[in-house]
């Protein structure tokens, strides 16, 4: 091997195996700064479908509680409603309760005069405001038998929330009266 063209040999031999490294170090770099690259497009873009799903949630929720809202404005105006037909039938009540003792005294005077006690102590015993399972008997019906909420709102066509205020209330009245 101590031949110059030997040398020359070796030396050529290395410099064909550095460079045939070099291409792939830097193509092994240039392999990494583009997968670097797509990951930060892939992360950008996760970010910006992240974004506008959480802007579309936050449009639901803003939604769903302007209904919440609306419903029970209607529930509340029904109850009131509900509460001043309710004393309308009480005062038309108590007035047909006085008429009728008035029409009984001016038919019988004189007996009126005497039974005037036992007349009042019966009209007082008949209560006339029912309870509430007894004007929606079929409600209760159907809620006792296990029926959904919903499946009893579309049975007798009447909004989810009005059955839900009937039951809460007629469980108030229950605990009411002890």
């Amino acid at each position: 091997m101590s031949e110059p063209w030997h040398y020359i040999v070796l030396l050529g031999a290395a410099i064909a195996v550095i460079a045939y490294a070099m291409p792939r170090a830097k193509s092994k770099a240039a392999a990494d700064a583009a997968k670097t690259k797509d990951m930060e497009q892939l992360l950008e873009q996760y970010m910006f479908t992240a974004e506008q799903e959480h802007e579309a949630l936050v449009q639901l929720v803003k939604e769903a509680q302007q209904s919440s809202k609306q419903t029970a404005s209607a529930h509340e105006s029904k109850v009131s409603q509900l509460e001043t037909q309710l004393a309308a039938l009480m005062n038309e009540l108590e007035q047909q309760k006085k008429s009728r003792a008035e029409q009984h005294l001016q038919a019988q005077p004189a007996a009126a005069a005497q039974n005037l006690p036992a007349q009042q102590e019966s009209i007082e015993e008949k209560p006339a405001p029912t309870s509430l399972e007894q004007r929606y008997e079929q409600l209760f019906q159907l809620h006792n038998s296990g029926k959904s909420i919903e499946a009893i709102a579309k049975k007798l066509q009447l909004n989810k929330g009005e059955v839900q205020l009937i039951i809460q209330l007629a469980k108030q009245e229950a605990s009411a009266r002890g």
